[in-house]
């Protein structure tokens, strides 16, 4: 579903490039349509997808004003503080490459209703009386719009990095570890979907079957980049329930998966189901820490 989501997405924006007289409707159809699909497979994905419609429509509602000539200066302290709202909130989202999917879909709108621009002023130009002077003033006002969208676009954009940069966690250890133990569960609760995906079944399709340890390696190599020190540092018990549970589960899973041999990852689910029961045990108790 969530494939079906992204392809129906892909397609309502290409739609939108399109010059036919409904193109304009089928591609928010399209796109409603496929952010409803992907929320539908994946929650946390189709959370952002809303997420993003959201600041979208609040994005263009500054840029209403950024656009006109007289306001644009006093717009720009408003769309860099935006970005940097922006920013900040999708860190609290916790989803894998959040920043380079929502810098990449801006971009991408960005970019289409730009073109549109072009297209409106020939449009008006058409209907406008040469003569006297009506058209010279339409692509006047339209070259303007365009020039001042430009800008507030490349503004936006580049206080987006920025505010990536300056809020990052890079040179914070716990902040990576934090990213790398979520990231980690993020991926594992993927393969976990895949399983729980069809309960009419107990037979896991082989596509099904490779997406699901593609998601356990990625949750493995996660994992071991955490610092467990650190983890129990921030909380006891918290680095050694993930390395003898979380950790030594996944190893289990994906040797049984390699070996043939069903026992070793049953345990592993086992482990891994000990973590998860840890976790949510005292999941309140490390959030109140910072975790």
């Amino acid at each position: 579903m969530v494939y079906l989501g992204i392809i129906t997405f892909l397609v309502g924006l290409w739609q939108s490039f399109m010059k036919g007289k409904y193109s304009p409707i089928i591609s928010r159809v399209l796109l409603i349509f496929g952010a409803v699909f992907v929320f539908i497979g994946n929650w946390q994905l189709g959370v952002f997808f809303i997420f993003f419609f959201v600041s979208w429509w609040l994005l263009m509602q500054v840029f209403r004003f950024s656009i006109c000539h007289n306001y644009f200066l006093k717009t720009i302290p408003i769309l860099i503080g935006y970005a940097f709202l922006i920013d900040f909130l999708l860190k609290q989202f916790s989803f894998p490459y959040s920043f380079s999917w929502y810098a990449c879909l801006t971009i991408a709108f960005l970019y289409i209703n730009h073109k549109k621009q072009y297209e409106y002023k020939e449009f008006f130009k058409i209907f406008s009386n040469k003569e006297n002077g009506e058209q010279a003033e339409v692509e006047l006002s339209f070259n303007r719009t365009i020039k001042y969208y430009f800008l507030s676009s490349l503004v936006f954009i580049g206080s987006l990095i920025l505010a990536s940069f300056l809020l990052s966690s890079q040179n914070d250890p716990r902040g990576i570890t934090a990213s790398h133990v979520i990231n980690a569960i993020n991926y594992k609760n993927q393969a976990t979907i895949i399983i729980n995906s069809d309960k009419e079944s107990s037979v896991i399709r082989k596509n099904e079957s490779d997406a699901m340890f593609k998601f356990y390696n990625n949750a493995l190599s996660e994992a071991k980049m955490a610092d467990i020190a650190l983890m129990n540092e921030h909380f006891p018990g918290f680095g050694d329930h993930f390395e003898q549970e979380f950790i030594k589960g996944l190893e289990m899973i994906l040797d049984g998966h390699k070996s043939g041999d069903v026992k070793k990852s049953i345990n592993g689910q086992l482990l891994g189901g000990q973590w998860t029961k840890w976790y949510n045990e005292n999941f309140d108790k490390i959030q109140k820490k910072g975790g």
